[in-house]
């Protein structure tokens, strides 16, 4: 079984969370058996990093480590198969307590949303999904990275300047 994206099981919770239905919401999946109706899904077209990650180093016991931190926009369709009711339901929820509190626990804001009509819904093969939304949501993005340390260094060889050659012999060298 295939790792599940974090950013569309957010999504899925929200739309839970926002119509009061628990489980009622699956990841769209390409050839996947269609579940049975009603049901909500959520499919993840693309990541945009708007800006510049903010970068810093810190010095550990264990080593270096470079950490990068930034906000991502993520691309989402919501798809409905009970229409517009639940469309409607869904969008009208943005300003709710419950769902803004629920949005600063996951650090997962729904920045804009829109309709999606049947000229720009690429329908799954076997779902035929009619009603659904386009949101548009931020999360934020933090990875931590090693980095390598040089601990020795080894020299040898032949210099080379105009008419000038000049053989290094074997140098070796602990870095502290």
């Amino acid at each position: 079984m295939s790792k599940r994206d974090p950013d569309v099981v957010k999504a899925q919770k929200l739309v839970d969370k926002a119509l009061g239905k628990h489980k009622y919401t699956y990841p769209t999946q390409l050839n996947a058996q269609k579940p049975k109706p009603p049901f909500a899904s959520v499919k993840k077209l693309a990541e945009i990093n708007p800006g510049i990650d903010r970068v810093r180093i810190e010095e550990k016991d264990d080593g270096i480590i470079q950490y990068t931190e930034g906000v991502r926009l993520i691309d989402m369709e919501v798809l409905f198969t009970e229409g517009a009711e639940e469309q409607s339901m869904f969008a009208a929820s943005f300003k709710r307590d419950d769902i803004l509190d629920f949005m600063r626990k996951e650090d997962f804001a729904v920045l804009n949303h829109e309709p999606i009509t049947n000229n720009t819904l690429k329908l799954e093969t076997n779902w035929e999904i009619r009603d659904g939304l386009r949101i548009t949501c931020m999360v934020r993005r933090s990875y931590a990275h090693p980095i390598s340390q040089v601990d020795t260094a080894e020299v040898n060889g032949v210099y080379n300047e105009a008419d000038t050659e000049i053989e290094i012999a074997a140098v070796s060298s602990n870095i502290n």
